[in-house]
Parts: structure tokens; sequence; C-alpha cells
């Protein structure tokens, strides 16, 4: 069991929708698809979190995380790698195969 920030939309007990699991490298925007980036192995992964705590304290000192939810998520294929970059509990999960989409909770609304 892993936590992620998740749409603000949702309430406590929603189920997240498919669409908050699109990958960096399928974005519109971001660091992965600006003209001249290179996809990295981050750009096929996933930001969760081990401890919940680490989430929220991250959530607080992000502006455009303080509009999201947080939610569980069950991880039952992939691999998970710890990338320490935004607290203790950080990790980076990659899906096996890169198009499954597992099972999340809303934990917690938007603050």
């Amino acid at each position: 069991m892993v936590f992620r920030l998740t749409t603000g939309k949702l309430k406590i007990d929603d189920t997240v929708p498919d669409t908050d699991w699109i990958l960096p490298i399928n974005k519109s925007m971001g660091a992965c698809t600006a003209p001249g980036s290179d996809a990295k192995r981050d750009c096929y992964g996933h930001s969760v979190f081990t401890d919940i705590q680490d989430l929220v304290k991250a959530q607080q000192s992000t502006p455009w995380a303080r509009k999201k939810s947080i939610s569980s998520v069950d991880l039952t294929c992939g691999w998970i790698d710890a990338s320490p970059r935004s607290g203790d509990s950080h990790h980076d999960w990659w899906p096996e195969p890169l198009t499954h989409i597992p099972t999340a909770t809303c934990v917690a609304e938007k603050p």
C-alpha cells in the first residue's frame, strides 16, 4: 500500500479515475514532453509515498499539490524504487505493463 496525489475533485472513499494514471511521458505538458527532452526512466513511472505523513508535508509545501486529494493505492505489479527527493518515503513506481491502472481510493480530500 502506498499513497499518491490524485485529482482534487475526489471525496473520501471515491475511486480514483483512470485519467489520474497517465504516465508523465504521455502528458501534454511537463518536463518529459518538453522540446529537446530525452525520455528518462522517471517519465515512465508514478510518484508515490509509503508514509502518508511525508506526502502531507510535501503537499503543504507545494502550491499546485494543495489542489490535490490523497489516495491510497494497492500496488500488485511493476516495481518500486526509493527516490527520497520529496521526503524520506518517496518512491517511483513503474507499472507492468505500463498501461496497468491500480486500485486506488481517496483517503484525504484536498485541504
